[in-house]
């Protein structure tokens, strides 16, 4: 039969959930914070195994990648010193 292998070979041995320490760290945030959106916000995809949190390492890069601001704005910088009334209108 001709069905689809999948692209990457899955190898239980080499895979591992992060707990959230390690998102935390990897993150740069407080384990609070991890903790939080956990329980609040939901905006890190999580696993229970049983008692146990884990999280996919892909869906906490997928997170930090969504949080990426890019783009700036159009306006002309500000020239220091800056004093509002020289950019004030006159009447």
């Amino acid at each position: 039969m001709n069905e689809k292998q999948p692209a990457v070979e899955f190898d239980p041995f080499h895979f591992h959930f992060w707990n959230e320490k390690k998102v935390a760290a990897y993150l740069g945030v407080s384990v609070k914070f991890v903790q939080q959106d956990r329980t609040d916000k939901r905006r890190i995809p999580f696993v229970k195994l049983g008692r146990a949190v884990r999280y996919d390492p892909k869906d906490v890069k997928a997170y930090a990648e969504s949080c990426k601001v890019t783009g700036v704005r159009d306006e002309a910088p500000i020239e220091f010193p800056f004093r509002p009334e020289a950019t004030a209108k006159k009447r």
